[in-house]
């Protein structure tokens, strides 16, 4: 009879998930925080049974859509209808509430709403080395925080966040797209090479590169103070000269809260002025591109580029390293936050941080992010220069590393099975 009872009970605790929303209170774009949730959402698809997974966030235009990887445009689109259609109540569902900064999680996750959910998962992270007293505020009304990477478990646990409450769960990315070779002509004069190009018979590339002569390093980031870009590009001139043929490609635009010019050539160009005392067109070659491009076009940026370097100060992830790393592209990036997760010297090319001679402790800005080491950064860049066929066959064991950990239907189970436990753990405390 007590068997009997405990299967029956079993029954009851294991089982299936009521409605799971999605909120991510963004519209669409390019940032990390909405690529990083199409990523999950194309393997999650596959694993829910639909009408059980919903998608609350900003409509996405005709246009954006059509810039998306194959099939990804169709998630958004099932998704975001049937939460319109089905509009779940919240206190009947499970939500995984994505937290931006400088904003609360919505009113209805607090502790003593009416309407709080089921279950309330919060994810958060942080590009700095702590957290400010209204995150760790915002934290005490998740049922758990999911943060990307160890090093944010330090530094959640380190503000006063129950290790018990924290579970670690990396940014999925769209792996094989990325790893999805084009075919390119190597017979393509290199006129034809060119962004946007019309001319009849050309390959559209989105830069110039003159394949097998220039060795090409590419960054891609949004043009803020966080980013180091004033850093990437005095290491790189230190680290070559115009008679080189190298050529760094850089895909950025200024933020709207950014102050100075919008036109980054400009601010390159100063930059050299000040730095150097000549105009950029006397140092190593450097281009940017301004337009946005659509997921094949980044796709074929990568694929076209032998390395990708940013000494950034600070990242809660860096989606464009992992994107890069999946295009088959080793990686020289800082050593320090969220990247620390994947950053090996098996595969990449770790950036070292200023530390403190005596003590050997981090030297950190003022808001708690990294000094990238600049003349690391330039010896770095002249290795793999040098050691361009090392350089290879570290992308490939990347393009490997990226495949097997950052897979949308691994992290999708991985996710899935979390859901599942904590769940069924709550069921058991109200049984």
């Amino acid at each position: 009879m007590r068997l009997i009872l405990f299967l029956l009970w079993s029954v009851t605790v294991v089982s299936a998930l009521p409605p799971v929303v999605w909120l991510v209170p963004i519209g669409c774009d390019y940032s990390g925080f909405f690529v990083e949730v199409l990523a999950y959402l194309t393997g999650l698809v596959s694993i829910f049974s639909e009408g059980n997974l919903f998608l609350s966030m900003g409509k996405c235009s005709e246009a954006f859509l059509s810039s998306l990887a194959p099939g990804e445009a169709a998630v958004l689109e099932r998704l975001q209808s049937d939460y319109e259609k089905k509009k779940p109540k919240w206190k009947n569902t499970i939500v995984i509430h994505h937290k931006l900064p400088g904003t609360p999680f919505s009113s209805f996750c607090s502790r003593n709403s009416l309407e709080r959910p089921l279950l309330v998962i919060g994810r958060m992270m942080t590009e700095a080395s702590y957290l400010s007293p209204s995150e760790v505020e915002q934290a005490a009304n998740m049922d758990e925080i999911w943060v990307p990477s160890d090093y944010h478990i330090s530094v959640f646990t380190d503000a006063g966040i129950p290790d018990s409450k924290l579970f670690v769960l990396p940014e999925a990315a769209n792996v094989d797209f990325y790893a999805n070779k084009e075919i390119f002509d190597s017979n393509i004069k290199d006129e034809c090479v060119q962004a946007k190009t019309d001319a009849e018979n050309c390959q559209t590339l989105p830069v110039t590169k003159q394949k097998q002569k220039i060795f090409q390093f590419v960054s891609v980031f949004k043009y803020e103070g966080r980013k180091g870009a004033d850093i990437l590009l005095t290491s790189y001139w230190r680290a070559f000269t115009n008679d080189d043929a190298v050529e760094l490609v850089i895909r950025s635009y200024k933020p709207s809260w950014e102050r100075g010019t919008s036109n980054l050539m400009n601010a390159f160009n100063q930059l050299a002025l000040g730095t150097f005392g000549v105009p950029m067109s006397q140092l190593a070659k450097v281009t940017w591109i301004e337009e946005n491009l659509s997921k094949k076009e980044l796709r074929t940026l990568y694929q076209t580029s032998d390395v990708f370097v940013l000494p950034t100060r600070g990242e809660g992830w860096c989606l464009p390293c992992v994107e890069a790393m999946s295009a088959g592209l080793p990686i020289i990036v800082t050593n320090f936050s969220g990247p620390t997760m994947y950053l090996r010297s098996e595969h990449s090319y770790p950036l070292p941080i200023l530390k403190n001679k005596d003590s050997g402790a981090a030297l950190l800005n003022d808001d708690g992010t990294a000094k990238p080491d600049s003349d690391q950064l330039s010896a770095l860049m002249r290795y793999v220069y040098l050691n361009q066929d090392e350089a290879k066959e570290k992308g490939l064991k990347a393009q490997e590393f990226a495949a097997q950990e950052f897979n949308p239907l691994h992290l999708a189970t991985r996710i899935h099975d979390r859901l599942h436990y904590l769940y069924n753990q709550k069921r058991k405390l109200k049984i």
